[in-house]
């Protein structure tokens, strides 16, 4: 797997026709039928439901946040999506703090806002994964660059038990913290990329137990693989996905393809170009990989450059699909029937 290589039959799955700013928070959703693809809009507040055709905003007033179909108003941050507890339930990363929406009623209600004292201060919500024990782990971290300079390793990953709000920090010394997964097979692993460092850190995971609220702690944390710039491409690792098979695929923001990562063997990787350089995250379903990308800075679009940039591309990477395992208290999605794009 060593070495640079195209990926045969990448296809646009979703054109955002340049409206899209920050792709992020890919997800693959249970439902009823099978599962379908989700992802956010990380800067405009918009998520993307494709088995629903929804494309549900948030936006915010002076005091409070809504959940709407509609384009106008302010958006909301939101760092990432995760699949809820409750049937049609998607919990909501923004920088208000952490939601559940029900995706039907649109109703939104605050589970925990664990840096509500630091939110003033310009932190928000970043990448986060329903853990196996059922756990919400989510990073936060400063919005602006300007900020992280002048607040370096200020970043945090929280537990956070959705069912109660009740939330501990199981990682310090952050700066972006973004890509998770765990182990296929052995989910007493835990990877985390911390994108300045440019490298997937291994942790050993202690589970925990979501009705004796007892947190999960991570330890020893090992290096296992490290990017350098490309091409002359900055190349920074941001979301993270595994297969079946072990292999972790990380987005490279300006990077303009995705890293493929033997978890097992870390000696062993490959690159695979994308045709767009902001590539964010990534998820499998069945056989299939969906990634997310960007279209951030005005430069690209003035200059009529990167026509695809913002755009969710799909893929099929030979012997590599979505692993097969259980999350803890995680349910699943209906539809209504007709269902049409809003916004």
């Amino acid at each position: 797997m060593t070495g640079p290589s195209t990926a045969p039959n990448i296809e646009v799955f979703y054109d955002c026709e340049r409206q899209i700013d920050l792709g992020e928070g890919a997800l693959a959703i249970s439902h009823d039928d099978g599962t379908s693809f989700g992802f956010v809009d990380l800067s405009l507040g918009n998520i993307y439901l494709f088995e629903s055709g929804e494309v549900i905003s948030l936006r915010r007033g002076r005091n409070n946040l809504i959940a709407s179909r509609d384009p106008n108003g302010i958006p909301s941050m939101i760092g990432t999506i995760a699949q809820g507890s409750e049937r049609n339930e998607l919990i909501v990363a923004c920088d208000r703090g952490i939601y559940s929406l029900n995706t039907l009623s649109l109703k939104l209600k605050l589970i925990c806002h664990p840096e509500a004292d630091r939110e003033a201060l310009g932190v928000r919500y970043n990448d986060g994964k329903i853990s196996p024990d059922g756990f919400l782990i989510v990073g936060s971290m400063y919005k602006s660059p300007e900020l992280r300079d002048q607040n370096p390793d200020s970043g945090h990953l929280w537990a956070i038990n959705t069912l109660t709000g009740n939330s501990s920090i199981i990682a310090s010394d952050l700066n972006i913290p973004n890509g998770l997964v765990w182990e296929v097979g052995n989910e007493n692993f835990f990877y985390h990329i911390d994108t300045p460092t440019r490298s997937i850190v291994r942790y050993r995971y202690q589970p925990g137990v979501l009705e004796l609220e007892k947190p999960p702690f991570i330890s020893d944390p090992t290096v296992i693989a490290t990017i350098e710039e490309r091409a002359g491409l900055p190349s920074w690792p941001d979301g993270m996905t595994v297969s079946s098979t072990g292999i972790a695929v990380v987005g490279l923001y300006e990077g303009k393809g995705l890293w493929l990562v033997d978890l097992k063997n870390p000696e062993n990787q490959k690159i695979i170009d994308l045709p767009v350089r902001q590539v964010t995250n990534a998820v499998f379903i069945d056989d299939t990989l969906y990634v997310t990308t960007a279209d951030e800075g005005m430069k690209y679009k003035e200059q009529g450059l990167e026509p695809q940039a913002g755009n969710v591309f799909r893929l099929k990477i030979n012997g590599l699909s979505a692993p097969q395992y259980s999350v803890a208290g995680v349910s699943t999605m209906s539809y209504p029937s007709n269902p049409r794009f809003y916004g």
